[in-house]
């Protein structure tokens, strides 16, 4: 599943990239010619570039919580447009040494490894090596994809004896284009369904990802198989609370019925795993819940299964609750 996601995502954003070079490199719609009315000036006419800050010595305002605090580090190897996860933290002392954003905004980098565009989906701090737009005349999706664009120049007009650096100027002076407001305004109509498509799969790809690494290891450990453990209650308890989304509930209700008995953990968790690894498809996945659910009535109350089940909306697909009401109504 997290591999169709990510196969789909680079898929979505190859055809933004593709709109993007047919609209406004090439000028597809308008026989190769840029239209007349558009206004080429540098970058700077259109958007207010600002840079980061850092609260110095760094070191002395690092935490294990507080403020997010974005590195370079935790994009290079991103193929996302979005960042959902930074791994460091400073005190919320250093605020007034940085610059805080809100998810949502666009960042670029500007040193170590310049030229990179990410679009925040969480609350950041960001260092000076990175750049931000508090105000623009174009769209966070189009500099996204205006700024992947022409990243091979930006690296080649950066500067640095050890590490290349994209100075503020060398962005501001950049030759850049703004079309007609109707041609921005109908290019993000096209552009920003596929960047909304791209960021549910990221989403959801991180919360699939967060249960496999860390939640299925722990399940083979044998301390968690006592039929004697209290764990049968504390996740039916939590049932409720979790993530509305079948794959949990699958997860939940798997543990519980395994409690003691390996071989049934297993065979429920090689479905999971297939699932994750997009080896089965979701109709196989809701068949195998079905089944589970029939299984789960046997060693759990029925009556904390069921409200469960109804509290969460579990497995919408239509005519799957209705099966799955009868596999109770028979227990």
């Amino acid at each position: 599943k997290i591999e169709n996601n990510q196969k789909l995502n680079d898929n979505l954003q190859q055809q933004a990239a593709a709109l993007f070079e047919s609209w406004f490199v090439n000028y597809d719609p308008w026989d190769g010619v840029q239209p007349s009315e558009w206004e080429n000036a540098p970058l700077g006419s259109f958007v207010e570039i600002k840079r980061g800050g850092s609260p110095r010595p760094i070191q002395d305002f690092l935490s294990d919580s507080g403020l997010r605090w974005l590195k370079i580090s935790d994009v290079t190897s991103l193929s996302s447009p979005f960042v959902l996860e930074i791994k460091e933290h400073i005190k919320e002392e250093g605020l007034r040494k940085t610059v805080f954003l809100h998810a949502g905004e666009l960042v670029l980098s500007n040193s170590a490894t310049p030229g990179i565009p990410k679009i925040l989906d969480v609350d950041t701090c960001i260092h000076d090596g990175w750049l931000y737009f508090p105000k623009s005349e174009l769209s966070k999706y189009y500099l996204y994809l205006f700024f992947k664009h022409i990243r091979k120049e930006l690296v080649a007009l950066g500067n640095g004896s050890v590490f290349t650096n994209l100075k503020t100027d060398i962005l501001k002076a950049f030759p850049a284009t703004k079309a007609d407001e109707s041609t921005l305004k109908e290019f993000d109509a096209l552009v920003t369904p596929l960047f909304d498509a791209m960021l549910n799969a990221d989403r959801e790809n991180f919360k699939l990802a967060a249960m496999r690494d860390a939640l299925l290891p722990k399940l083979m450990s044998s301390d968690y198989f006592s039929p004697q453990s209290d764990w049968a209650d504390i996740h039916l308890l939590l049932i409720p609370n979790t993530f509305n989304d079948p794959i949990f509930i699958y997860y939940q209700l798997a543990l519980l019925t395994g409690l003691g008995n390996r071989m049934r953990l297993q065979k429920y968790l090689s479905v999971l795993s297939r699932y994750f690894s997009g080896m089965i498809s979701r109709q196989a996945f809701n068949e195998r819940a079905v089944e589970l659910f029939g299984e789960a009535a046997c060693f759990l109350p029925i009556g904390r299964l069921s409200s469960a089940f109804f509290m969460r909306n579990t497995f919408p697909e239509e005519g799957l609750r209705e099966r799955i009401l009868n596999v109770l109504l028979e227990r």
